[in-house]
């Protein structure tokens, strides 16, 4: 029986890109009933590709429901253009954030390859820049297992999650194991800064209500989901502590990468032999420094398959304005230390529009401290 794939709670069955999320509502409540909770999902969106069909596949196991709920899980669907006009939305619904009964995913179709698009779609820099902690799933099983982890995540952390699903794992079809015990969630640390941790949702979008959620946003919440991602194993590591070679992947350009080394033979036995390390990001944004720096640690080359090449040529956003600053700013550090040999005041603060104003303080701070010091020098005896 076709229904056997969304309404069996346990075994073995064939799925696709697209009908892995449409089961993951029914998988996550069912998770919170045996956690003693009611839950409801609220599903919205729109069918563009790679994600065309989805609405199709929930119509077939969607059930109203007119009762009380412990909580609301929300999914947003669609695909990179429409993050694109939705994300006014979005930010202000990730700037109020999430309960811990509830949770919000938005999952994001991307279309690299322009295969049913326009032009190219690559959606983690936008979602980065709404806030958002962002999980890269690569096929259908992944869709399940880190789909539930996605909706587990935003009731700890109190952010919206964001879940990219590219054209070919949308296009995808795979067979997948699905069952009670393929799913176990870590609560982290909540005690950040001294003081444990839990986000206040408001809908109130004024001073100084709005700063505390900013910095809640970008502070204490993102730190809980780099926490999460830690304590459940999200991000790992495979390889020795002898190696010298370190190649970094996410979603299914990890997986395209494990072929390509099968085909050259480098299974995972060879692999260790030669000297080479792999991490696999599930979490591509943020990022645990801890897990990047046990991934980097004895490596002569570093090397990032697909993406990641922020600070390199190919960098894509390498000419826009907060790339080129940055660049400025590092050829003005090393300058200002030459000469000064102290650390000037800590006053490049803030994140984009923020930064771009407090610069032109520091570089007011550094006129003053250089007129200083050359007036100094000029007066010292020989």
């Amino acid at each position: 029986m076709t229904d056997d794939r969304y309404r069996a709670a346990e075994g073995q069955f064939q799925l696709t890109g697209v009908q892995a999320p449409a089961r993951l509502p029914l998988d996550v409540r069912r998770a919170d009933q045996r956690a003693g909770l009611c839950t409801a999902a609220f599903v919205s969106g729109y069918e563009g590709s790679p994600l065309g069909g989805y609405d199709l596949e929930l119509g077939k196991q969607a059930r109203s429901q007119h009762r009380r709920v412990d909580g609301v899980t929300g999914y947003w669907y669609g695909k990179s253009p429409g993050l694109d006009r939705a994300s006014d939305a979005l930010r202000h619904n990730n700037l109020m954030g999430t309960h811990r009964l509830d949770g919000a995913l938005a999952l994001v179709g991307d279309d690299p390859g322009a295969q049913s698009s326009t032009v190219p779609g690559s959606s983690e820099l936008l979602l980065a820049d709404l806030g958002m902690p962002t999980l890269y799933p690569a096929d259908p099983q992944e869709l399940l297992d880190l789909g539930q982890q996605a909706v587990a995540l935003p009731r700890v952390c109190g952010l919206w999650v964001g879940f990219n699903i590219a054209t070919n794992d949308a296009d995808g079809t795979g067979t997948v194991r699905v069952g009670p015990r393929r799913f176990r969630s870590v609560a982290p640390d909540p005690v950040v800064g001294g003081k444990t941790f839990t986000h206040e949702m408001t809908a109130r979008m004024l001073q100084p209500d709005l700063g505390r959620l900013e910095s809640s946003r970008d502070g204490a919440r993102l730190e809980l989901a780099r926490r999460y991602a830690a304590a459940n194993g999200l991000n790992t590591i495979l390889g020795g502590a002898d190696a010298r070679i370190g190649i970094a992947a996410a979603g299914k350009t990890y997986h395209d990468l494990r072929q390509a080394l099968e085909i050259l033979g480098l299974d995972e036995p060879e692999l260790e032999r030669r000297g080479v390390r792999l991490l696999r990001a599930a979490m591509v944004h943020p990022l645990d420094p801890e897990i990047v720096a046990r991934f980097a640690a004895g490596l002569r080359e570093n090397l990032t398959a697909g993406r990641r090449l922020r600070g390199t040529r190919l960098d894509p956003f390498g000419h826009t304005a907060i790339r080129r600053l940055e660049r400025d700013l590092i050829t003005e550090y090393e300058l200002v230390i030459g000469e000064l040999a102290e650390r000037l005041p800590d006053l490049v603060r803030g994140y984009e529009d923020v930064k771009l104003g407090s610069v032109a303080n520091y570089r007011t701070a550094v006129a003053q401290q250089m007129d200083e010091f050359r007036a100094v020098k000029a007066g010292a005896p020989c």
